[in-house]
């Protein structure tokens, strides 16, 4: 393991439970994984008796894997056979560690005990969306009962009234059904309690909220009043209002916190403000006087804005009562559709998430499983401790018997509690730091202070800032504290900080000045920023992504973003709707006029007007016309009616496979800058339809209208998820990047400010302290004004504080992914005295500076934590940056041609080392069979016949070629499943994709079987083909791998630097697209090295003879990065058969094979547009398709299995 820092080391302490409060970048998974691990390795428990629970799967993995890599470093070392004995079982015990999140953990817990918690053993746990629609049904027909009853109905129709109609009722039903544990707790006191009894209850909640409140608030109010009207009275000792002010600041110190007080504060906040809300100049506080208490002008005018909803309260019973009375009836309908709802899951046997953490409190408390649970598990780690809420406590400190004897471990920051909208309650954390105290007599709340993430600077302008803003926590308003961060990292690189100020009159100049920047940055720093992921933009609210995609796109800037919503409103999936829309309705003109336009066809606008000009009632009719005797019209019309005729006698989801097939259309979107997200979405509405149609008997005309009611409604859908490893801009909400860093990071709007939280007119809201709360209409008048019972205005004041506290911290997790460089953008003319409601508004406030200067600096002391003769050292330095604030980025200019700027046309991919094929985009495969016989290329891709000839003709058993070669022929992503292309795949195909696999990881030859074992482990439960691959095969694989390892070659291409694995590259040629995944490419200063690993059954001698039939993939490959990478002189291609590392086949890629390869593509092109695909008889021996006598099955007594092919396909000369 790494070498640990003394805060980490503290944390390891086994014997006690502990509370870890971890800076940003400060290591806490490393730290969690090396406790975990000391506890199985030191001491006497089994990984089994130790659960770790995680926020999200994704964190659970990440645990996992780092656990693993910490064992593996551990297998390395030096340790008795006892320890490595103990280390190699926990390595083979890990894939079954109880690591996952919470609610992954307690749907196993209630599995255990299924009749403890009166549970089918078989229940299913539900997602969101099944839940939703469930609630959405018993909400429905709930509501249409009681309208039914006419004794019922009364109820229902005040509550609709109250909220305007039955959709809003349902609308605020489903919520609360939703937030059913908070409304719990007062479902005994408005079923029980008289509307008196429950009024006089909020009035005394009112009276001891404002207490705390005033505790807080007033002795800081009265205080810089007094400073600001005693430099008024200074100036002119008889100014009437300040001697009136001085009264009344005196009678509300001597009243104290009683309600009263709040007549005293009105009065002066009447008397100080201006009906804008700022401190009055005319007869008061002069331009003169501000100067010097800016900070306290500041301080009354927010104060007075947030108590001033307070002091208008009307404190009448009748109202406390009319809430009441609304209360409780919506209280009355909702529980009958929670009752509805749980009946419809205990029909189906589902459980929700609601459910299942519920249920699992509920069996916890009974003492006979709490026993079984405290004897199961001796350790318990929770990761992200700060985004937990009481339930999740209620079940956490159970399994550790109250700490008496179970070990709990907890690591989070406070300061990076951002999850309040998903029920995470702060007090938590500290309710929890308490326990631990008390249970251990001994302070073991720890921290880790020290950050390895961030530079200097960020470093320096983030204690800054928040030492400020996280300054005198108010735990009440969940307010937290500040902890310097102490610098780590041990380069000499100091970090950048920018303001970006855009101009205030253009929507998109904060986008473009982004754009510009990111661009001048990637010129200026290629070394710290090596590819466009390098760089992420974060937003509070995903509205902002589209005015970014609008300029990356305008600027050639390549992106991705992540969790974008939208997905139905995307124009690709509005282009197939448009197909399917003309298909089932030929007369419908903007259907067809969208679909000609589209990349289906691609039709300029000047051909649509052409079209115009022809006869007919509808555009198909003209369409027809044109196309008789036009010849650009011709082939649109041809696989129209092909496609309208094929709509009646094959399913939509084939169909749908067709129509993509056939066209440009996914090369067309592949090649655009966000390329990833739109072949991601399209494979999305791929395997909708797929679904639709499998769950029920359903019409195109069913699609149809399920597709609309989609695009029209469904705005909140989320985008395809794109893989981590994505090679362009990272876009994305700051939520999403928590847990992430990034090289640069960009944060943009900082201007937008925050939703209120308050209680609005038409809707309710559910707290566990304050109620059931909406607003009255006066005077039962539901067209008139609403207005507010003292005690929801006193939650819009908590709702208030909170929120602005929640803002600030996810400011700070948004500053602290940064690791070199961090940018902060806003719109011109910012004002910093608003209420801080936004980035802008807190950053100003916490640096304390106008921003109408071109620069400014910060100056102060920074802890460094250094390491000098194996002993770490916290050293102080003082360190001053500069801060400019630019206005307007230089116009980028066109970019030179070097890797850096090309790689917006790279794609870096760790998913397979196999060539893969997206629809029409050339690949490496399609390239080499089409090279070795373009018939072939005809059989295997345009009829797809692979797997038909090997079923029909035993292909496994009576082909020797089939064995000894490893040629993927399915390199095409199709709409099937990985088990279903992994089915149609032999052993040695199999054995070759799984090596390759292995590869990808760089593991140490000891590590190989572990990792072969594992790789079985995680596939065998969805991969049928898999779970029949015998031990001979693995050992083959595993003998293969250890073999490559641990040779002179493996070494030799190992000690480059600077390479990338499985390079995915793209290039457009023309008008068609070249793209291949390359094995290894080894960049050295001025040559390119192509790596490409072969798994064939060969003998040693036939190596130069089979390495010539893969040049063709070799030059294809090399012909690309030459494009590519026209700096590089050189290009050297590798073949490295597997069986034989130390004999590669070596050869170089020279001008004259780059001009045979552009003029065999352009060949390939023009024979399969013009579909003429001629025979090499010369293959026919190495040929999948040959069946006997070298006979192509074309030209041989089987031709029946391609019946129709020959004449309608082949050329002449076959």
């Amino acid at each position: 393991m790494y070498e640990l820092t003394p805060h980490q080391t503290n944390a390891l302490n086994t014997n006690k439970s502990i509370s870890l409060t971890a800076n940003a970048g400060s290591g806490k998974t490393f730290v969690l994984a090396s406790r975990l691990l000391k506890v199985i390795l030191e001491t006497n428990t089994s990984i089994h008796e130790i659960a770790a629970i995680t926020f999200t799967e994704k964190a659970a993995g990440e645990l996992n894997s780092r656990i693993a890599d910490e064992l593996t470093k551990l297998s390395r070392q030096s340790y008795s056979p006892d320890i490595q004995k103990k280390i190699e079982k926990v390595r083979k015990q890990l894939v079954s560690a109880n690591i996952s999140t919470i609610h992954s953990f307690c749907i196993n817990l209630l599995k255990e005990f299924p009749v403890e918690a009166s549970l089918d053993a078989n229940f299913i746990p539900v997602d969101q969306r099944t839940s939703d629609d469930l609630i959405e049904l018993s909400t429905e027909k709930t509501i249409r009962s009681k309208l039914s009853n006419a004794h019922a109905s009364t109820e229902v129709k005040i509550l609709i009234r109250l909220l305007g109609s039955k959709k809003a009722l349902a609308r605020e039903i489903e919520l609360l059904v939703r937030n059913r544990k908070n409304l719990s707790h007062f479902r005994k006191i408005y079923t029980e309690k008289s509307l008196k009894e429950i009024a006089e209850i909020s009035s005394n909640n009112f009276i001891k909220g404002l207490k705390k409140i005033l505790s807080i608030e007033l002795p800081e109010m009265l205080k810089h009043l007094t400073k600001i009207n005693e430099a008024v009275l200074l100036n002119n000792s008889k100014n009437e209002t300040a001697v009136n002010i001085r009264k009344l600041t005196e009678k509300a110190e001597e009243i104290g916190y009683k309600e009263i007080v709040l007549r005293y504060l009105a009065t002066i906040s009447d008397e100080t403000l201006t009906k804008s809300g700022t401190i009055k100049s005319r007869g008061y506080l002069t331009s003169n006087l501000r100067v010097d208490l800016i900070n306290s002008i500041n301080f009354v005018e927010r104060n007075f804005k947030e108590l001033n909803a307070l002091f208008s309260v009307e404190k009448r019973e009748d109202i406390e009562e009319e809430l009441a009375c609304y209360s409780r009836s919506m209280l009355n309908i909702t529980v009958e559709v929670i009752n509805e709802y749980e009946n419809k899951k205990t029909q189906l046997g589902y459980l929700d998430f609601e459910d299942i953490l519920l249920k699992t409190k509920e069996i916890l408390s009974r003492k006979d499983v709490r026993k079984a649970i405290n004897k199961k598990y001796k350790y318990l780690f929770v990761d992200e401790y700060q985004d937990t809420n009481e339930i999740q406590y209620e079940i956490f400190l159970p399994i550790v018997n109250y700490l008496k004897t179970g070990n709990l471990f907890i690591v989070g920051d406070e300061k990076q509690s951002i999850y309040r909208f998903r029920d995470a309650e702060l007090e938590v954390f500290g309710k929890t730091k308490t326990d631990i105290k008390n249970a251990n007599n001994e302070n073991l709340v720890l921290t880790l202070p020290d950050s390895f993430r961030m530079a200097p600077a960020i470093c320096l302008f983030t204690n800054h800032i928040f030492s400020k803003l996280f300054n005198y926590p108010i735990s009440i308003y969940n307010e937290v504290e500040h902890s310097d961060i102490v610098c780590a990292r041990n380069d000499s690189f100091m970090g950048k900080v920018e303001f970006l100020i855009a101009q205030a009159d253009h929507n998109l100049a904060e986008a473009e000045l982004i754009a510009q920047r990111i661009l001048k940055l990637s010129n200026e720093f290629i070394n710290e920023l090596p590819d466009w992921s390098s760089i992420a933009v974060l937003v509070q609210k995903r509205s902002a992504f589209s005015e970014l995609e609008k300029l990356f796109i305008k600027y050639n800037i390549p992106f991705s973003v992540i969790g974008g919503t939208g997905f139905y409103q995307q124009q690709s999936i509005s282009d197939i709707y448009n197909y399917f829309a003309f298909i089932f309705n030929n007369s419908d003109d903007a259907a067809l006029i969208g679909t000609l336009r589209s990349p289906f066809f691609t039709v300029p606008d000047v051909k649509i007007f052409q079209l115009s000009t022809f006869t007919g009632d509808s555009y198909w009719e003209k369409l027809s016309k044109a196309g008789i005797s036009d010849d650009y019209w011709k082939p649109i019309l041809l696989v129209l009616i092909e496609n309208l005729k094929l709509a009646k006698r094959i399913g939509i989801p084939s169909l749908l496979q067709k129509i993509l097939n056939e066209s440009d259309f996914i090369s067309t979107i592949a090649a655009r800058n966000n390329g990833e997200q739109e072949i991601n979405n399209i494979n999305k509405l791929i395997s909708i339809t797929i679904k639709f149609f499998n769950l029920e008997f359903n019409s195109i005309y069913d699609y149809l209208n399920f597709m609309k009611n989609s695009i029209i409604n469904f705005v909140e859908e989320a985008q395809a998820g794109i893989e981590d490893n994505n090679n362009g801009v990272n876009v994305m909400t700051i939520h999403q990047a928590k847990g992430l860093q990034f090289p640069s990071v960009f944060l943009y709007k900082c201007d937008d400010t925050i939703q209120s939280g308050d209680v609005k007119a038409r809707s309710f809201k559910i707290d566990k302290t304050f109620g059931l709360l909406t607003k009255i209409p006066k005077n039962e008048n539901y067209f008139g004004e609403y207005y507010s019972a003292p005690i929801v205005e006193l939650y819009n004041y908590f709702e208030n504080k909170k929120s602005i506290a929640e803002l600030k911290r996810l400011l700070y997790v948004g500053i602290t992914r940064a690791k070199n460089f961090l940018f902060i953008s806003m719109k011109e003319n910012s004002n910093p005295a608003r209420p801080l409601n936004s980035f802008s508004s807190l950053i100003y406030e916490g640096l304390n500076i106008d921003h109408g200067g071109k620069n400014f600096s910060i100056k102060g002391d920074l802890n460094f934590l250094e390491k000098a003769n194996s002993t770490y050292k916290t050293v102080s330095r003082n360190l001053e940056i500069e801060i400019p604030i630019i206005r307007q980025a230089e116009q980028p200019s066109l970019l030179p041609i070097s890797y850096k700027q090309v790689k917006h046309g790279l794609k870096i991919s760790t998913d397979k080392i196999s060539d893969k094929s997206k629809e029409d985009i050339i690949s490496a495969t399609k390239f080499s069979i089409f090279t070795n016989c373009p018939r072939k290329y005809n059989l295997t891709y345009n009829f797809n016949l692979n797997s038909m000839i090997q079923d029909y003709v035993g292909w496994l058993k009576l082909s020797k070629i089939r064995n000894d070669y490893e040629f993927n022929l399915y390199e095409q992503r199709k709409i099937s499943s990985e088990e279903t292309f992994t089915k149609t795949l032999t052993n040695p195909d199999l054995k070759g994709r799984i090596i390759h696999k292995i590869l990808q990881k760089n593991i140490a030859a000891n590590e190989v079987e572990l990792e072969v074992n594992r790789f079985f482990k995680n596939k065998n439960a969805t991969n049928s083909k898999l779970k029949n691959i015998d031990d001979q095969i693995k050992k083959e694989i595993i003998s293969s791998i250890r073999k490559f390892i641990l040779s002179n070659e493996y070494k030799h291409i190992n000690s480059f630097k600077n390479y990338k694995n499985e390079l995915e590259v793209y290039y457009k040629l023309s008008d068609y697209y070249l793209m291949g995944i390359i094995d290894k490419a080894i960049f050295t200063q001025d040559k390119i090295i192509v790596v490409d690993y072969k798994t064939d059954n060969i003998i040693d001698s036939e190596i130069s003879e089979r390495a010539e039939k893969y040049i063709p993939q070799l030059n294809f490959y090399s012909f690309i990065l030459k494009r590519l990478y026209p700096r590089f002189q050189i290009i050297e291609t590798k073949i490295i058969f597997i069986k034989y590392p130390d004999m590669p086949f070596v050869k170089n890629f020279t001008k004259n094979i780059e001009i045979e390869t552009e003029k065999r593509l352009g060949e390939m092109i023009n024979s399969i547009r013009n579909n003429i695909y001629s025979v090499n008889l010369e293959h026919c021996s190495e040929c999948i398709f040959t069946i006997k006598n070298n006979d192509c099955v074309l030209d041989s007594e089987h031709k029946y299995v391609a019946s129709g092919i020959q004449s309608k396909n082949d050329g002449k000369k076959n």
